[in-house]
């Protein structure tokens, strides 16, 4: 795949990148600084503060990828490969994980916050304090007011999160003094975000319904409720890079209300114009997929956490090694590959016309619908989630937006693990059928590869 070599930008001046022979991103910069990385074999990203080998020409190697210490920053593990200490200057921050291998709490010398899921593995909120120690001579009112203040200045409070599919619709931000409700709004099908509207309000939520006999449908809060359209006190849009990154977002008045500085690996430096700060306009998403926790200094990204200080993941890829051989990196060159799901890389084209036809392939039943009886996106024991499943039929179609032969191969070993489990679960062979559409040509090959004895 071509990689970008420099990009001529009018307002933050021309960026140069230069690459290994096999795609890694060794130097970005431009006239007057530029930043060097360095790869072990494995394509862990180096740190540059190590000290040298005993052999200069030897490269160093990171056990088991796991970084262990980067720019004077050291890290501790737990047991699954999860992030589980981050030592900073002597400062300590402390990462609790679930059993899903999802981050539960974080903790350091500022604060504490804690996150919830939902079924799918979606962050449903996260709620954040400040540490503040009272002071005895000072009274409660006093104690409470700096209490809300520290929050204030840390960011810290209760935010809730709603979602269409995988990508972000809302979120909600209630605080003691005021809330504060963002929409967003992305390219179909993708994670390139257009544009976001501002409320100075939380979103009202439905009451929990309570269905005891004898049900009432004229006392079912679902029923009950009228929703009635607020207008929105800001909307501001986004400008975003070739990678579907936001780089600005304008306000109203056409002027810019937020810029992102970045660095090669996502880190990002804000500012905000008075009257984005005076509208409470704020941008945490960051690469395709990502959120920007304040708290933490990670990127929230769908199944997993990324830290932008480093370059990769915190915790181990959830699909193995069907995500790569390094479990933990992000990608070869940030420039020209994203990672929307934190699953796998995919190149810059994730938000292209064939990657839209890829996500209509699999998500527009009207265009592209599975014969009758197929159920959609059903996992397979232990071993992965089919496109859909007939259980009646036993057969399972695993669908392919490609024209390579390397991913058409890939499909075929899928189907043959996916036979072979249900073979293992219930007894019976299985028929695994592969739905190829070709994005070049919207050519679409269905052909059987396993057969039913």
């Amino acid at each position: 795949m071509a990689s970008f070599t420099h990009i001529d930008d009018l307002n933050r001046g021309n960026t140069f990148y230069r690459y290994d022979p096999v795609g890694r991103l060794l130097e970005a910069g431009n006239y007057y600084k530029k930043d060097i990385f360095a790869f072990d074999p494995a394509s862990n990203l180096l740190d540059p503060q190590a000290p040298p080998g005993p052999n200069r020409h030897s490269p160093q190697r990171m056990s088991d990828n796991v970084l262990r210490s980067y720019c004077g920053t050291q890290y501790r593990y737990d047991e699954r490969g999860n992030l589980l200490q981050r030592t900073t200057d002597g400062k300590q921050g402390h990462f609790t994980w679930d059993l899903h291998n999802r981050l539960r709490r974080y903790e350091d010398d500022r604060l504490t916050v804690s996150f919830a899921y939902d079924a799918l593995g979606r962050r449903l909120y996260k709620k954040s304090h400040a540490k503040y120690r009272d002071r005895r001579q000072a009274g409660p009112l006093w104690n409470e007011n700096q209490r809300r203040a520290l929050d204030e200045q840390l960011g810290c409070g209760f935010t809730w999160y709603v979602w269409e599919g995988d990508t972000l619709a809302f979120e909600c931000r209630d605080q003691e003094r005021h809330g504060r409700s963002t929409h967003y709004v992305f390219e179909p099908g993708t994670f390139v975000p257009v544009a976001q509207a501002v409320s100075n309000r939380v979103v009202e939520l439905i009451p929990q319904p309570v269905y005891v006999f004898p049900y009432d449908i004229d006392k079912d809060p679902v029923w009950q409720h009228k929703p009635t359209p607020k207008p929105f006190d800001a909307l501001a849009w986004y400008q975003c890079d070739h990678l579907g990154t936001p780089m600005e977002l304008t306000g109203e008045d056409g002027e810019i209300a937020w810029r992102g500085t970045y660095k090669a690996w996502g880190l990002a430096e804000e500012t905000r114009s008075d009257k984005a700060k005076w509208a409470d306009i704020r941008n945490p998403l960051r690469f395709q997929g990502q959120y920007w926790d304040v708290e933490t200094r990670l990127h929230y990204n769908r199944y997993r956490y990324y830290d932008p200080q480093v370059g990769r993941f915190v915790g181990k890829d959830p699909i193995g090694y069907a995500g790569g051989l390094n479990l933990y990196i992000y990608a070869d060159s940030p420039i020209n590959w994203l990672d929307p799901l934190g699953l796998a890389k995919s190149s810059t084209s994730g938000h292209s016309a064939h990657a839209k036809t890829g996500q209509l392939f699999h998500n527009d039943m009207n265009q592209y619908p599975y014969p009758p009886g197929y159920m959609r996106e059903r996992r397979i024991g232990g071993v992965g989630r089919a496109d859909a499943i007939n259980v009646d039929e036993c057969s399972i179609i695993e669908r392919k937006c490609t024209c390579s032969k390397r991913t058409i191969k890939r499909g075929e070993a899928q189907l043959l693990r996916y036979c072979n489990e249900m073979r293992n679960i219930t007894g019976e062979s299985h028929e695994g059928i592969l739905d190829i559409l070709d994005p070049t040509t919207g050519v679409r090959t269905i052909r059987t590869v396993i057969n039913k004895p």
